[in-house]
């Protein structure tokens, strides 16, 4: 409720309103400042916004009573902050499902699907392994043991697809054979782990195992009903609405009051909003860039002031202060296991597929990113009370330390040097398999002047009694942005490198 103006003696904090645009201005203020001096060890943002959290939650700023009791005091503040954080959560599972190109998995088929089922059948096996000290240690309330093993499973098998992805891109790795591979795995990973963490919710949710089976029953019917009818109709509707390479607004509004519809229909029939939103994400037609175009409108206001809200509420309710001995100890074997399972099983998985040692444990360094799809989960295992608090700081800091230690690492083995020596091999791959006899140009083109540069293109060739050929190149810029990586990733690109992943793996 409103209250006076400060003429009036009212306070900067004085109503709900203002309360949440401090609560929003000191949480993204704080989360780019500590991302920019993050800056130089090449860590994602995601990483900032849990330390800011962290810093302003009770372990540090909210220990002291006065800044507690006016930012973040508890009451209808905090239910607003829940509200929009998670809000902001489901358009980003909804941005999520638009990365997540299904014709990743089709690329570098053997050698993906080896390393991601290995990825997730060895943690998930040690996670298991380890559920039951864990649940004799931190006892969730009215939640049986076959779900809390399910759900530390599904948590230690995890790789976080858009913060790899952003890592692939600073690190100039997404058109590399690690780099593509690595991508196809993620994205079977992350469609995997999704639907195991689907089951669980909606075990946790059901007051029995019967509802439970109606419940993962009909959320397998809706996702069949989208992919079947639903998705033919989005895509005839795109065809007819698209004009010039653009997405209307009217365009824009359906795919986002249909991504709502999906997250309400989840939800009501008992797993979450944030599966619906997902799925219809993924079921968003390639056609003319749709995803892409989609995913430009909506992300800067999702990265930029959304998902720091989510993740620094993740921050806000991770206690640090009561950690002792054990706790830590705690903490050791967890981190160890989620390393040593996701690593491990990686890493092996590739050298199976032929690579070499190098290639192998950085693709092994690169699954085992955890990141902001982590601390999704994590905050389900709390709010449906699989995870106790203690339980839940344990395994933030855990998500913590490993995707900190993925950029660093994947420097120190696999630098520029040795990206060099296997582009340089994976050419050669390529000239072979696509040498090409006829008479050839290659046109630089972009969406303005596209068409005239191939009739240029074409009227030299005209001109050749020969066999010949043109091809088009299209340089795009990266950014930190996702739709900028995703640009390049049509079914469409890259056919020579993929081709080469091919021979190699």
């Amino acid at each position: 409720m409103a209250t006076g103006s400060v003429f009036e003696g009212g306070g900067v904090t004085g109503d709900v309103i203002a309360l949440f645009l401090v609560q929003l201005l000191l949480i993204v203020i704080f989360s780019r400042i500590i991302g920019f001096l993050l800056t130089p060890l090449k860590q994602p943002q995601v990483v900032a916004e849990v330390i800011a959290g962290l810093i302003l939650g009770p372990s540090a700023l909210c220990s002291i009573p006065a800044f507690k009791d006016t930012i973040f005091p508890e009451g209808d503040s905090v239910t607003v902050l829940n509200v929009v954080s998670n809000f902001g959560l489901m358009l980003f599972m909804f941005v999520v499902g638009l990365e997540l190109d299904p014709t990743f998995l089709a690329r570098g088929k053997r050698s993906s699907l080896l390393i991601s089922l290995t990825g997730i059948a060895l943690p998930f096996a040690l996670g298991c392994a380890v559920s039951l000290l864990l649940y004799n240690k931190y006892p969730p309330a009215n939640v049986s043991y076959a779900s809390f093993l399910l759900f530390i499973g599904c948590a230690m098998s995890i790789t976080a697809f858009p913060v790899l992805a952003r890592i692939l891109s600073e690190r100039k790795l997404l058109a590399t054979t690690v780099g593509v591979i690595c991508m196809g795995a993620a994205a079977i990973d992350d469609i995997v782990a999704w639907c195991i963490l689907a089951l669980v919710v909606a075990v946790v949710r059901a007051s029995d195992y019967l509802v439970a089976l109606w419940s993962t029953m009909t959320a397998i019917a809706f996702i069949i009903f989208l992919a079947k009818v639903v998705r033919p109709l989005m895509l005839r509707f795109a065809r007819r609405m698209m004009v010039n390479s653009h997405l209307s607004s009217h365009m824009c509004s359906f795919f986002l009051v249909g991504a709502l519809i999906s997250a309400w229909i989840t939800d009501i029939i008992g797993i979450h909003a944030i599966f619906g939103a997902f799925a219809f994400g993924i079921m968003v037609p390639r056609e003319h860039s749709i995803h892409r175009l989609l995913c430009e409108k909506i992300e800067d206001l999702v990265v930029t002031i959304m998902l720091p809200l989510y993740f620094t509420y993740s921050g806000l309710r991770t206690v640090l202060n009561n950690f002792d001995a054990e706790a830590g100890a705690l903490l050791v074997l967890v981190t160890v296991v989620a390393i040593v399972g996701k690593f491990g099983g990686c890493t092996i998985a590739a050298k199976l597929a032929g690579w070499k040692w190098r290639q192998s444990c950085t693709v092994g360094v690169l699954m085992n990113t955890k990141g902001l799809v982590e601390l999704v989960v994590l905050n389900l295992g709390l709010d449906y009370n699989v995870l106790t608090t203690e339980l839940f700081s344990i395994f933030v800091v855990m998500a913590l330390i490993t995707t900190f230690l993925t950029s660093p690492i994947v420097f120190v083995i696999y630098g520029p040097k040795h990206m060099a020596s296997d582009a340089a091999e994976l050419q050669a791959l390529v000239d072979v398999e696509h040498r090409d006899e006829r008479f050839s140009i290659l046109a630089c083109v972009n969406d303005q002047r596209t068409s005239s540069i191939i009739n240029v293109a074409a009227g030299i060739c005209s001109s050749k009694n020969k066999e010949r050929a043109i091809y088009a190149l299209r340089l795009t810029p990266l950014s930190d942005r996702v739709s900028s990586y995703m640009s390049i990733d049509g079914p469409s690109s890259n056919e020579a490198i993929l081709a080469g992943v091919s021979k190699l793996s």
